[in-house]
């Protein structure tokens, strides 16, 4: 078994999309010095309404606030999709494309979702902020303070 040599990564904050009764933070995350693949990220984007019907799918209370990770790796580009629901729970679904389509995305795998140790990062970020200004603050949660945080740099 071999194991390339791990190197940080860049992670960015891209924008707040609002759709739908919807806020979906969304980053960008490459191995290159700069996030090349836009029109992937802008076809990721267009794909939102369909891909969050998936949340209707459990029967969890769900708060219509998460975040997507267009991540630009060396074999295409992989996109991670969470939202907040039940309270405390993260629902995350996987899409990839390949070098041929790479405005098309599909679901992988379809038995569920899973990331990567660059993208854990960003996975790990939000947990500690949805605590922070979500759980800790149940009487009043603090939704907007929740999408003001942001996580960017190399990881």
């Amino acid at each position: 078994m071999t194991f390339a040599n791990y190197k940080p990564r860049k992670i960015g904050f891209h924008q707040i999309v609002d759709i739908n009764s919807w806020q979906i933070k969304v980053y960008t995350i490459t191995f290159r010095q700069e996030f090349q693949s836009v029109s992937a990220l802008e076809s990721a984007i267009t794909k939102l309404p369909d891909w969050l019907k998936l949340s209707e799918t459990l029967e969890f209370e769900n708060y219509q606030i998460g975040f997507m990770m267009v991540h630009e790796g060396r074999d295409g580009v992989w996109v991670i999709l969470s939202w907040w629901t039940g309270e405390n729970m993260l629902r995350s679904v996987t899409f990839a494309n390949s070098a041929e389509a790479p405005e098309e995305f599909l679901l992988t795998p379809k038995e569920g979702g899973m990331v990567c140790v660059w993208e854990l990062e960003v996975v790990d970020f939000e947990r500690r902020m949805w605590i922070e200004h979500v759980l800790k603050k149940a009487d009043q949660p603090d939704f907007s303070g929740y999408q003001e945080q942001r996580i960017e740099g190399y990881f």
